[in-house]
């Protein structure tokens, strides 16, 4: 007679966990995909149990745009990340510091795409780094973004036009829905004047614009300096418009642009004016109900600069 089913409370830690789940699944390396082992005689409701599962392909569920396989232990309900599921089966342990999936896309489980993330402080306790998800901290090189834009953007050069690559559906989860939306459609939109769009890499979104992408595409490495559009369309990133900035932030100078002093600096001194006016009136009190002829000239010249800066 089969024992009745009592839903546990999760007791093991999650690197227990993993170990558990880790020698109930096979793992192909070239398609990143799970397969269910065969349980033993001796479990209960074996027979039935390989009958629906064995040798079938595991059904993972994406939550926060990462794939997790839900497994149940001694009746609790566990989730692990199916990327360390295939390291720990791969390589005998858990990533020291946490785990990259390189093309940015957390349902990708091939071997292939997947890293030890690079450590940004000094580990000091390897569990607290074992899901290694976490956004990565501090900003990002230009070269690694870049980098990874080139393996999902195509570029025409004739139209300078950025389009999306078609994600490849065998290996992500949700590509035929996400193709069937973005493929081949034309990525960016203006923005403080210059193209961009948005490129999540390893569950970071950045801003990319546009006609940085374009020059790596064109010549495999980031401009020194920045970006130029020769005829002041930031839109326009055709070969012929692009080149590389004569100053580090990528912005052509004008001829006789005003480089005078800042907001910030015009309004502190207008305040300054204002207070000195006000001053001088108090401290000057007009005789008789009047100001004499030329503390007037003085007020006026004073109320004069004020108006000016208004």
């Amino acid at each position: 007679m089969n024992t009745p089913f009592v839903k546990k409370e999760p007791t093991l830690s999650e690197q227990e966990a993993l170990e558990v789940i880790a020698g109930r699944v096979t793992y192909d390396q070239e398609t990143g995909h799970f397969f269910w082992k065969p349980k033993p005689d001796s479990d209960e409701n074996s027979e039935k149990w390989n009958m629906r599962f064995a040798g079938k392909k595991v059904q993972g569920k994406v939550q926060d745009h990462k794939l997790h396989i839900n497994h149940s232990i001694d009746n609790a309900q566990y989730q692990t990340p199916a990327g360390l599921v295939a390291w720990r089966i791969t390589h005998g342990a858990i990533p020291l510091v946490g785990l990259n999936h390189i093309n940015g896309d957390y349902t990708n489980c091939r071997l292939a795409n997947l890293q030890d993330a690079i450590p940004t402080q000094p580990i000091t306790n390897p569990e607290l780094n074992f899901h290694g998800y976490q956004k990565i901290k501090g900003r990002i090189p230009d070269i690694v973004l870049l980098e990874y834009a080139a393996t999902r953007i195509n570029y025409n050069k004739e139209t300078g036009h950025l389009t999306w690559k078609p994600k490849d559906e065998d290996s992500h989860s949700s590509a035929k829905r996400w193709n069937e939306t973005n493929a081949g459609k034309r990525c960016g939109k203006a923005q403080s004047r210059y193209t961009t769009f948005n490129l999540t890499y390893q569950g970071t979104t950045c801003q990319m614009q546009a006609g940085m992408v374009a020059w790596f595409l064109l010549y495999g490495d980031e401009p020194s300096k920045g970006i130029v559009h020769i005829n002041g369309d930031k839109s326009d990133c055709r070969p012929d418009n692009l080149k590389d900035a004569p100053d580090r932030k990528g912005m052509k100078k004008k001829k006789g642009r005003n480089n005078g002093p800042s907001a910030a600096s015009l309004a502190k001194q207008l305040k300054a004016d204002m207070v000195a006016l006000v001053k001088y009136i108090v401290d000057n009190e007009p005789v008789d109900g009047a100001f004499s002829s030329d503390r007037c000239d003085v007020i006026k010249e004073m109320a004069g600069n004020i108006y000016e800066r208004l």
